[in-house]
């Protein structure tokens, strides 16, 4: 190769080294010595993902690959475009053609996400960093906050995988009941709302925002996170609707006092049915792709999939979206309560209903001192340079904040406490002036418009509940041995495949990330499940 602006390669006399932006990637007298022993001296641990920086001419490739414990991949990773053309080609064909290996370039973080999810192995239980050439010296940040993002994303799937072992049963549930009553929702309509609105969510500077709600109630659209709203019965604020996305029962209690209210509800298909049905207000569904699940594959190809958000696992996050896609394009957004730390008192404002529970569990044993501390709690610096304490798990939401927020316009944080949220921080002053720019109109309430009969199809959702109960006594009664058709070895094929297309019902078990299993254990065990969504489906979601 020659050109003085592209990547030169110089032979040594000892294999080739690489000449770029001024310095040699590889040592001039032996070329291949320091990336093989880069290889050599990494104890590889089985399930791990082998991050390989800027590999350029592909030197301790084949060794490493050949050495691989069970369960591992490797990712090869250039930023810069010429390198990546010339590891295309140097890089021996052996190793491209390595079912555990993947050559790319990557300029954004985010961009591994879906390769490695894909990945052979996945999921993994670690990464490993090992840099094979003097080109990860010339992006170095890049490639420091990309190791970083994949152990994030690593991190995120087991703390996920926790959630799915506990919650999984509750989220299909869930799912199965609200969807069947999915074609008596009110859509959630872009742009619908008039008015600029008003977010509140329950970390402590909420305070913030009911001050602003009172002052300018009819001018503001006001959007309630659902442990916010005792707060707001408490204040005297009616919200004009509330967001629910938690499955699990306590949630109801945040809704205790607004029976017959009326107030809209937004919920998640995934959100306890009761919780939804408090208020006795319309309900307008939106659908959060919890997880990974050929059940939710056929269910996103259906002509009835309410509007999706991603997954961020806050309420608080997932309502600042719904916000900005509701409200008119022009119209700004305010958000009070998203802290993701908290200051000396409690970690939730003052009469949500993480509070409240607090203290109603607080008694002579459990003291109110020690009543909501957390584990591996830490003080790190706030808004203003304030110290807050938070947690990894409230770092990890703060995170996914700022990114969120540098990918949406005209939202504002106006409280004054917590972490920075990466979105504009305007005083009350500054928020009062920006509401009062913009004309009052009357009309500005309605955030759902009436269903139009050719939206949502319920024969079109009954016969898709009706195939997923079907699905499911064909599985019992073949792990009961009612359906015999086929040779045994056969028939435990076709069963095994059947159970891969029902997978909610094993998800949730602490093998579930594995996929089908075939042993006897695991087909006990989904044998009960099927119990359970059968009766389940008989009696809620058909019956």
């Amino acid at each position: 190769m020659s050109g003085t602006d592209g990547p030169l390669l110089v032979d040594t006399g000892r294999g080739h080294t690489v000449f770029f932006q001024g310095r040699h990637l590889y040592s001039r007298y032996d070329p291949a010595r320091i990336p093989e022993a880069t290889v050599t001296r990494e104890h590889i641990l089985p399930e791990t993902l082998v991050l390989c920086i800027s590999p350029v001419l592909g030197y301790g490739l084949e060794k490493l690959l050949a050495s691989l414990p069970a369960g591992c991949a490797v990712v090869s990773v250039e930023r810069d475009q010429e390198l990546f053309k010339l590891s295309c080609t140097a890089i021996p064909q052996s190793v491209h053609q390595h079912p555990l290996f993947t050559n790319q370039c990557v300029d954004i973080c985010s961009n591994l996400e879906t390769l490695i999810e894909d990945l052979p192995g996945f999921p993994f239980r670690r990464c490993v960093r090992l840099d094979l050439s003097a080109g990860s010296a010339l992006y170095q940040d890049f490639y420091t906050s990309l190791t970083a993002h994949v152990d994030s994303l690593i991190s995120v799937y087991w703390k996920n995988r926790v959630t799915l072992m506990q919650l999984g049963r509750n989220y299909f549930r869930n799912f199965f009941i609200n969807l069947a009553s999915l074609p008596a929702s009110s859509p959630l309509t872009p742009y619908s709302v008039h008015k600029a609105i008003l977010i509140l969510a329950s970390g402590p500077s909420l305070l913030d925002g009911l001050h602003f709600a009172r002052k300018h109630r009819d001018m503001l659209f006001i959007l309630a996170v659902d442990t916010a709203m005792p707060a707001l019965r408490e204040a005297g604020i009616t919200p004009d609707a509330c967001i629910i996305l938690e499955s699990q029962f306590w949630i109801e209690d945040s809704l205790l006092g607004w029976k017959n209210s009326r107030i809209p509800i937004f919920a998640d298909l995934t959100a306890l049915p009761r919780a939804i049905g408090a208020t006795g207000g319309p309900v307008s569904f939106f659908f959060t792709h919890f997880t990974r699940s050929h059940t939710l594959s056929r269910f996103m190809h259906t002509s009835f999939v309410p509007p999706t958000m991603q997954r961020l696992g806050s309420v608080a996050l997932t309502t600042v979206s719904i916000a900005r896609k509701i409200a008119e394009s022009s119209l700004p957004v305010f958000f009070a309560g998203l802290d993701f730390s908290w200051g000396n008192g409690y970690t939730h404002a003052q009469g949500t209903s993480p509070v409240v529970r607090i203290q109603n569990e607080t008694n002579r044993i459990k003291s109110l001192a020690l009543a909501g501390i957390k584990e591996n709690a830490r003080k790190v610096s706030g808004k203003n340079g304030t110290p807050y304490t938070t947690d990894e798990t409230l770092l990890r939401y703060a995170a996914l904040c700022k990114e969120q927020a540098a990918g949406m316009q005209n939202v504002f944080d106006i409280g004054k406490s917590g972490l920075s949220t990466g979105y504009p921080n305007l005083t009350l002053v500054e928020a009062d002036a920006l509401v009062a720019s913009i004309p009052f109109r009357q009309d500005a309430t309605c955030t759902t418009e009436p269903k139009q009969p050719d939206k949502i199809d319920g024969k079109d959702i009954v016969a898709f509940l009706k195939a997923e109960q079907q699905r499911i006594l064909e599985i019992r009664s073949r792990l009961t041995g009612e359906h015999q058709e086929r040779s045994d070895a056969e028939e435990r094929t076709v069963l095994l495949s059947k159970i891969a297309e029902c997978d909610y019902l094993f998800l949730h078990f602490p093998d579930g990330h594995k996929g089908v299993g075939r042993e006897q254990n695991f087909l006990n065990r989904v044998r009960v499940e099927t119990e359970y969504f059968y009766k389940l489906f008989a009696k809620r979601v058909l019956g």
